[in-house]
Parts: structure tokens; C-alpha cells; sequence
């Protein structure tokens, strides 16, 4: 933290040296909004709690500090300007999400719905990038009339962008039915239940890429054919992606919807024989 005080202090002819020898007086001109990670409602929590300029922040018992952020980050923080070499607590992914606020041209629900298909592209692709997975998919869209609609759905853990594209596509009709709705302003995808792809494969002992694919192609399927989800109804993800589905075609769907499949279909001569597990 002093480090990425100092460096703004002369910026941009150069950077001051802080330390327990020029401390609090080479930073008490500072406001304390000035500090890293003190934003406008956090000054007005310290001003009530008497604390009004960098020098009184400095000299703050750091258990008074935790009381006052009603966290152990302000023991941390406080702890961190006086000098003292706090290692960064390693924080966990909860999901990877992307949102658009639509111009003009694509408000319509048609493009609107395509603008969707790019965000979950993306998010996906970060997702691949970091290593994850992810159990869930949410999608959010603001209406210019006012108004919101927002829903989210389990699957099975997973990185692949077809298998979010489709329920991004499922999560539109099921949008469709209910709203049918007029110019869109903004929306957003996001991805859940975000794990580690090792924390999902660590179960198994694959001898070779064909086995690593059978035995999860078995995984998958087990998974989408015969576990039920509570937040499906208590019905499987395949049985509900068919109720969806079946829907959807009873449905006067945009061209938009019926445009692409849902997911790629299989290659010929591309199919796996079944893995064969040795006993023990």
C-alpha cells in the first residue's frame, strides 16, 4: 500500500520513499479519500467515528479500525500504512459474467438476443483462460419501457461455449413466452458455480485422451440423463432442456431464435467406443 502511495505523490516527476522515519507526515496532507480503498462512504464511517485526516488514521489502534470497516479489513488496512508487511489473502472467482448497454441499432429483442450469443462467447473464453468451470448460467435484460427480467439455470459443470449458448438460447424463449418483450436497453450473462477443471477430473485415472474423452462423455450424460436438480423442478437437465425445447417450437419464435442449432452436431465416423474401467 505505501508503495502505490508514493508512487502518486510526485507523479509524474518521480516517486517518494515512505517509511516509519517520514510517517504519517509525508502523507498528512492527503484526504483521506486520497488512500487506496477509501471510497466516499467509508470517509464518512471514519468522520463519525472521529477519525478526520491521515495522521489520526495512522495512529488508530487497529483493533478500533476493524471495528470501525465491521471487518478485519480495516485491521489489515490500517496495520498496512503503518508500515507492516500484511501478505494478500488469496480471494476466490465466484463466477464470470459480461453486460451490454445496447445502442440504438440493436434494441430490437432479434439483435438484442444475438448481442446475448457474443456476451456468453466471451465470458466462456475467460473461463477456458483461468481453468474453470462452471455449474450455472444467468441471464439478465432491462426493458427501455422499465422494467427487468432475470433468470438462471443449473448444468453440469462445464467449460464448453455450445453447451451455454444453448442455454442462453432456452433462457430467451422462456423469455418469449412470458414477456414477449418490446426494445431491450441492457443484458447480461453470467457464469455460476465456478470450480476448477481439477476439482472435477481429480476422481479418475486416465490412461490416454480416447479413455479421458469416453469416460467423460459417460459423466456428462449420466449427469444431464439421471441426476434431477431441485432448481429444475427435480427433473433432470435433459428432461428440462426438452420441456424448453418442446415449448419453444409450440412458440411463433423469431427468425433469430430458429437461426443456428443448438449445438454442433457430431462428426462422422467420430464416435467412441465405451471406455472399458479395470476392476480395483
Amino acid at each position: 500500500m505505501l508503495a502505490k502511495i508514493a508512487g502518486k505523490l510526485d507523479k509524474p516527476d518521480g516517486c517518494r520513499w515512505l517509511g516509519p522515519e517520514n510517517l504519517p507526515e509525508a502523507i498528512a496532507h492527503l484526504s483521506l479519500d486520497d488512500l487506496p480503498g477509501i471510497s466516499g462512504a467509508m470517509k464518512a464511517r471514519l468522520y463519525r467515528a472521529r477519525v478526520f485526516d491521515v495522521p489520526a488514521l495512522y495512529a488508530l489502534d487497529p483493533r478500533h479500525a476493524r471495528l470501525i470497516w465491521r471487518s478485519v479489513e480495516g485491521e489489515r488496512f490500517v496495520r498496512m500504512l503503518q508500515g507492516m508487511d500484511i501478505p494478500l489473502i488469496a480471494t476466490e472467482r465466484g463466477g464470470f459474467g459480461n453486460s451490454k448497454v445496447l445502442s440504438p441499432e440493436f434494441r430490437d429483442p432479434r439483435r438484442a438476443y444475438l448481442v446475448g450469443r457474443w456476451l456468453v462467447e466471451k465470458a466462456t473464453a475467460r473461463l477456458r483462460r483461468d481453468g474453470r468451470v462452471a455449474g450455472r448460467f444467468s441471464l439478465s435484460v432491462s426493458f427501455m419501457a422499465g422494467g427487468a427480467w432475470s433468470r438462471n439455470v443449473s448444468c453440469f459443470p462445464t467449460q464448453d461455449t455450445a453447451i451455454f449458448l444453448r442455454l442462453h438460447r432456452a433462457l430467451w424463449v422462456r423469455l418469449w413466452r412470458t414477456t414477449r418483450p418490446g426494445a431491450v436497453i441492457s443484458l447480461g450473462v453470467h457464469l455460476g458455480d465456478v470450480g476448477m477443471r481439477d476439482e472435477l477430473l481429480n476422481e479418475t485415472l486416465f490412461f490416454g485422451l480416447d479413455h479421458a474423452r469416453n469416460v467423460i462423455d459417460a459423466w456428462v450424460a449420466d449427469y444431464n440423463a439421471n441426476r434431477p436438480h431441485s432448481a429444475l423442478g427435480y427433473q433432470t437437465p435433459a428432461a428440462y432442456a426438452a420441456q424448453l425445447a418442446a415449448t419453444g417450437d409450440r412458440l411463433h419464435e423469431t427468425e433469430a431464435f430458429r437461426r443456428s442449432p443448438i449445438a454442433p452436431s457430431a462428426q462422422v465416423g467420430n464416435c467412441h467406443p465405451p471406455a472399458l474401467v479395470s476392476a480395483g
